[in-house]
């Protein structure tokens, strides 16, 4: 691999801006964890070259962002800290924000439909980004079905909800039903169980699911979820109390008694229904780049067929449906243009 890295001696006055640019953003981004400086530079040259193999523009540079992911959100820990310590509730609302819009920049390609967009649209919700939801989950990719079983159940089951639609409802409401009474793990189900209740307005079973998941939110054991910080708060519940609120905001739910859930930011959201939305950290001039693609409207959330009619995959693989990142991805480059 190392032999695709950049070998040039001498470069122009642009490339030596451009190299220098990936090197700050490398930097400020804070994706790369390794400190020897040799992997960090043969690093930013294998982004250079990308870039100048691309074209060389401002849209180059964006896609090599996104696309390696340059971006990352390891202070979030140290971030939802310091707005808890605070008792800052706009500031709690910023990090959640801006965790969101981070989990929500298109990358690269995902093996599941539009249900890998469940976690972060809960989070969405949670933080007042309703534009979000309708951007990243819009009405016309219909139900999910392909998938990791909890978050198909809960991407079905939150736009039935959100869009009002009797006819996804009845179809994804004896499935997500169905799903609580299995053997999978315990806050999932909880989760599901809210909303499958939350079409019910029943309240005192909504009130127990909440419950059950602050109780067991911090046993998860999936990668993406057992980072320490993420103990210390459990976003989803807000997310789910937040959007019963919006559905049905004459009915009233008790709040868990849980140390992962801070009853003062439930009412701060309740009260504030339309949030100021904006970032915690905001990166310095020279990483306004990340700024921009943050606070950015997120990408529409797009699916495709890439193996239809493809022979060499069985009619199923031909079937399935996949997110689309690569174009999701093209179209927020070309959004930022205009």
């Amino acid at each position: 691999m190392l032999q695709i890295f950049s070998k040039k001696s001498k470069y122009t006055a642009e490339e030596k801006e451009l190299l220098q640019e990936i090197r700050m953003l490398d930097k400020l981004g804070g994706a790369l964890l390794s400190k020897k400086s040799k992997i960090v530079e043969k690093h930013c040259k294998f982004l250079f070259d990308e870039v100048i193999s691309k074209g060389g523009g401002r849209n180059e540079l964006i896609n090599i962002v996104l696309k390696y992911e340059l971006l990352s959100m390891n202070s979030y820990g140290d971030w939802l800290t310091q707005a808890i310590d605070s008792h800052d509730m706009q500031s709690l609302n910023d990090v959640i924000f801006q965790e969101e819009r981070y989990s929500l920049l298109p990358g690269g390609p995902s093996g599941f439909d539009h249900c890998w967009f469940a976690w972060p649209i809960l989070d969405a919700i949670a933080c007042g980004d309703y534009e979000t939801f309708e951007r990243r989950l819009p009405h016309e990719l219909g139900l999910s079905k392909n998938g990791y079983p909890f978050y198909i159940h809960v991407t079905n089951m939150l736009m039935a909800l959100w869009y009002q639609d009797e006819a996804m409802l009845h179809d994804a409401l004896p499935r997500a039903e169905k799903f609580t009474t299995t053997k999978h793990i315990i806050w999932e189900r909880a989760i599901v169980s809210f909303l499958c209740a939350l079409s019910r307005h029943d309240i005192l079973a909504m009130e127990t699911a909440l419950q059950t998941l602050c109780d067991h939110y911090n046993r998860r054991k999936s990668s993406r979820e057992t980072h320490k910080e993420k103990e210390t708060l459990c976003v989803n519940a807000y997310g789910l109390l937040m959007l019963a609120y919006r559905i049905a905001p004459e009915i009233k739910i008790k709040y868990p008694d849980s140390k992962n859930f801070i009853k003062e930011f439930a009412d701060w959201r309740i009260q504030n229904k339309e949030p100021e939305l904006k970032l915690y950290h905001t990166y310095p001039p020279e990483g306004d780049i990340f700024n921009k693609l943050l606070m950015a409207p997120v990408a529409i959330g797009r699916i495709s067929q890439p193996y239809l009619n493809d022979k060499d995959y069985e009619k199923r693989i031909q079937n399935v449906w996949l997110v689309d990142g690569e174009r999701m991805r093209d179209e927020f480059i070309r959004s930022l243009q205009s």
